[in-house]
């Protein structure tokens, strides 16, 4: 167990460093109780937003934030849309992201300068039974280096795969191959399905590891591990959050994306604490042309 700062153990660096991941008890469960807010009402004024166009007739507003979501993405594949971190900029996000228990497991990882990558995502994964099979929750094998520039293989980058309600085998939770990563950045081929993937031949047939969380426990990553996810065959959404962290000064992967410094404290004054500067940064970004992602095939 991580002490009750959030640090990581020796032990669970060695793993980390042996297997290129690790499931570590990082959070308390009540910790996620303002971005479930915030994403709830996320929801409900979308789901306002498409029944006043008549592309939806029942809003569920009794409906637990566990189930309601999949309840309407059943009757309209749009509510998936405009539905990422970068189009919330929620401020409790914001929080969670810099939440003093994330930070010190990062900083057992990279050290204690750490700067927010820019890549972040927010997935809602409904149950398979909505018979909707969508590319970007249910995704192939694939490394997070493939949609980073070759300029930032050279340093760690940390993925933080935090599930909201925890993840079960059955809620299609992530798979992981331990020991691949040593092998570097992986050759890549464009899926018709989901994007960007590792080239089948190259996925070993045996050897990986089903990474089920309880509430508060969170996958750590290098940008180097294959992984993929499953259908949700539960009966609730799976919800989580897709975080990456490095050491501050070390390449994104992303240049033309806002990066910001989360903890320093040789520099303290660096330090982004408020949330309005982060989505500022972020407003500004997307109003650039050319901004768009370019994956890393072969």
């Amino acid at each position: 167990m991580p002490s009750s700062n959030g640090s990581l153990t020796p032990d669970q660096v060695a793993t980390f460093q042996r297997d290129g991941f690790i499931v570590a008890r990082v959070f308390q469960p009540d910790d996620f109780l303002p971005v479930q807010a915030e994403i709830s009402a996320h929801i409900d004024a979308r789901a306002k937003e498409l029944a006043a166009r008549g592309q939806l007739q029942e809003l569920h507003p009794e409906a637990p934030f566990a189930t309601r979501f999949g309840l309407l993405a059943t009757q309209c594949g749009r509510m998936h849309e405009r539905f990422d971190i970068v189009d919330l900029l929620g401020d409790e996000l914001f929080r969670l992201m810099r939440h003093p228990r994330i930070l010190a497991a990062i900083a057992s990882l990279v050290g204690p300068e750490i700067t927010l990558n820019p890549i972040q995502h927010l997935r809602a994964k409904p149950p398979a039974e909505s018979g909707r099979r969508l590319g970007y929750y249910e995704v192939p094998w694939h490394q997070d280096s493939g949609v980073t520039t070759p300029d930032s293989d050279a340093a760690l980058l940390v993925t933080a795969w935090i599930p909201l309600l925890g993840a079960s085998e059955e809620m299609g939770c992530m798979r992981l191959i331990p020991g691949f990563h040593r092998q570097g950045h992986a050759r890549h081929i464009s899926d018709p399905t989901y994007g960007t993937t590792i080239d089948p031949v190259l996925i070993p047939a045996d050897g990986q590891v089903v990474a089920a969380c309880r509430p508060g426990e969170v996958v750590l990553m290098g940008q180097f591990t294959p992984h993929c996810s499953t259908p949700n065959r539960s009966r609730i959404c799976r919800w989580s959050l897709d975080l990456r962290y490095q050491a501050t000064g070390t390449p994104s992967g992303r240049a033309n994306h806002p990066s910001v410094v989360l903890q320093s404290p040789s520099e303290p004054k660096r330090e982004v604490h408020d949330p309005a500067v982060w989505r500022q940064a972020w407003i500004e970004a997307k109003a650039q042309p050319g901004n768009g992602i370019r994956h890393r095939l072969g």
